[in-house]
């Protein structure tokens, strides 16, 4: 379940998401990441074993609750199969980020 606080982070203090806090918490895994998809400026911490893993965590959970931040199938249908190479896709469900830019961050 994702959770939402503000933290500091950078200049200032902004508003993140923690796609699986318990495993943040525990540092269940290796790494912890920040994700940002920068288009949107949405920012999300998570733990996992790799950057990959990472931006699968990320990808599940705009998929559950940030619908937005992905490609929906009208989007995808009306984009040439270069277009669409351009975005990232990942998670459980090989869903497509609506943004190009994303930037991680091993923190």
């Amino acid at each position: 379940m994702e959770s939402t606080e503000r933290v500091l982070y950078g200049d200032g203090i902004e508003t993140a998401h923690f796609p699986n806090r318990a495993d943040w918490d525990d540092a269940f895994w290796r790494n912890k990441y920040a994700v940002r998809l920068s288009a949107q400026g949405v920012l999300f911490f998570v733990n996992a074993d790799n950057e990959q893993d990472a931006l699968d965590y990320v990808i599940d959970a705009c998929e559950e609750n940030h619908p937005g931040l992905l490609l929906d199938d009208a989007d995808m249908v009306a984009m040439t199969p270069e277009e669409l190479d351009e975005h990232l896709c990942g998670g459980n469900h090989c869903r497509y980020l609506s943004t190009h830019n994303v930037s991680i961050e091993a923190v």
